[in-house]
């Protein structure tokens, strides 16, 4: 004679779907269809895309310029979304580990001082060269902001790939400067495409049509 009460523990356990990581609730279905139903639904979520793990080249830079909350003080945003500090503060003078001395005024705040092509030490390679290993192989999106008006430039290389956290990035700072966004679009070095948008979104569509 079969255990009724197993047998009733192991319809339970099929009849289960997962909904939340964390928790899972009980639904009448035939196993088999609740088999399929979950194997389509791990393969849809298989496809979703992802954003592309952080390179080394990333954390040098970090290491390197360090990061800041302020736009106007930002030369590249990093594939998570945070913005690489091009103020100047990891070289100059008055300032130990990219932070004002106690007591020394942060004089170098609210602006960029850092040429885009200033990353020999990153990357190995100045110039055009370098920035371009920085945008391509790091993903890093350039950017240009002003220190003193609304509007601030973007540039991309179709070979790159931005994350959705570097879209929301651009979205972030547009809102907080309320100007429009000066674009530029390359390919190998040729340029491509140029202009002024008003949303992300509009720049989004753009480049992913090229």
């Amino acid at each position: 004679m079969k255990d009724k009460t197993s047998r009733a523990t192991t319809t339970r356990r099929y009849h289960m779907r997962r909904v939340r990581p964390d928790k899972i609730t009980p639904v009448r279905q035939h196993p088999m269809r609740y088999w399929k139903a979950t194997k389509s639904r791990k393969e849809y979520f298989v496809k979703l895309p992802q954003n592309p793990p952080e390179s080394n080249l990333v954390q040098k830079a970090v290491n390197h310029f360090g990061v800041t909350d302020n736009p106007r003080e930002a030369g590249y945003i990093l594939p998570d979304g945070r913005l690489l500090d091009f103020s100047g503060r990891h070289y100059a003078v008055g300032y130990k580990d990219k932070k004002p001395i106690e007591g020394k005024p942060d004089y170098l705040a609210n602006q960029r001082n850092v040429d885009h092509r200033e990353v020999y030490d990153v990357v190995g390679k100045g110039g055009v060269e370098g920035m371009t290993i920085m945008e391509n192989e790091g993903n890093m999106i350039r950017i240009n902001p002003s220190s003193e008006i609304a509007d601030f430039g973007v540039s991309f290389n179709v070979e790159q790939h931005p994350t959705d956290a570097q879209w929301r990035a651009i979205s972030n700072i547009q809102r907080r400067f309320g100007g429009v966004i000066i674009y530029d679009i390359y390919k190998g070095g040729n340029h491509l495409e140029s202009g002024e948008v008003k949303y992300v979104t509009e720049l989004r569509s753009k480049f992913e049509a090229q």
